[in-house]
């Protein structure tokens, strides 16, 4: 199925990973699960000695970058971003990318959970959406956060807390920020284990 995929890579260094391994650590499987023509799927890939950087377009996916990490056995979210406003790929995209990740071996996923402040007309609300689908404070936005919570007299202690009841999510969409985001690969995480429980009511509520 991968021969309806066009796949540009770059010769300059050699590759680390094959393009299966590639193409299922993007996580796109979990968007396109058939790969057709139709879902006009183009992957670019950059080989380098300590990384490999990829971008991946297609009809549901206006840009999608990661950077792979080989020596840190870590991979970092560049960007994310769907052709459509809530077109409900988010949680098949993280699901297919943090499995297909954490069988490979590696430990986490980073990203920045992002908020758009610009008034651009293009909406960035990961900072309300990859808390989520498992993702986790991490380095100073654990301090951010607990600082805001402090200073508007909550008592949450994690994101996830918060975001849990409308009265917190409304308080985040309104008072939140951008944040460091973490995704823990073990096997049992606290991130598998939030991302399966939205999942679980997800499919409860289709």
């Amino acid at each position: 199925m991968f021969h309806n995929l066009t796949i540009n890579q770059s010769s300059i260094h050699p590759a680390t990973y094959t393009n299966e391994e590639i193409i299922y650590l993007t996580g796109i499987m979990g968007v396109h699960p058939d790969l057709t023509k139709q879902d006009n799927i183009s992957i670019e890939i950059n080989p380098f000695p300590d990384s490999t950087i990829v971008i991946v377009k297609s009809a549901a996916i206006e840009r999608l970058e990661i950077m792979i990490y080989n020596r840190f056995n870590y991979i970092e979210n560049l960007c994310m971003r769907g052709t459509r406003q809530k077109s409900g790929i988010a949680s098949r995209w993280v699901a297919s990318q943090a499995n297909a990740a954490s069988s490979s071996g590696f430990k986490h996923l980073e990203a920045i959970a992002y908020k758009d402040s610009s008034g651009s007309a293009t909406v960035w609300s990961g900072y309300i959406v990859w808390g989520k689908l498992g993702y986790l404070l991490y380095d100073t936005s654990i301090k951010d956060f607990e600082n805001l919570m402090k200073n508007k007299g909550r008592t949450e202690k994690t994101m996830i807390e918060l975001i849990s009841t409308q009265e917190g999510l409304n308080f985040w969409i309104a008072e939140g920020f951008s944040w460091q985001a973490i995704f823990d690969l073990t096997k049992d995480s606290e991130s598998f284990n939030i991302l399966n429980e939205y999942l679980e009511r997800k499919n409860r509520l289709s």
